[in-house]
């Protein structure tokens, strides 16, 4: 009897880490508020900043570093008066800021 609790609390356990492992991943970049990124485009001197998508998981391979914790693709109205599409915003959750990046 007590073979078969220490195999289903080790399965417990693993459910629990595999959890934890997820909205680790996920969890902080959603509480990122969009906001941020609207900010760093107005302080590079873009304009009429909109953003169209936000990504929370697996940022590192979708062109952001591995500190960042959401990508935000983002359409403004750049310095030059000239739309821009090719502009996404990488940003951390606490400590690290805002990084403009095309592609």
């Amino acid at each position: 009897m007590g073979r078969s609790n220490s195999g289903l609390i080790e399965a417990a356990m693993m459910v629990v880490l595999v959890v934890l492992v997820i909205f680790s991943t996920f969890l902080p970049g959603l509480l990122v508020d969009q906001r941020v990124a609207v900010d760093a485009m107005g302080s590079a001197g873009y304009t009429n900043v909109q953003v169209v998508s936000r990504w929370t998981f697996l940022v590192g391979i979708a062109g952001c570093s591995g500190e960042d914790s959401v990508k935000f693709d983002v359409i403004a109205t750049g310095p030059n008066g000239k739309q821009i599409k090719n502009a996404y915003v990488c940003s951390g959750f606490l400590f690290k800021g805002s990084t403009i990046r095309y592609r």
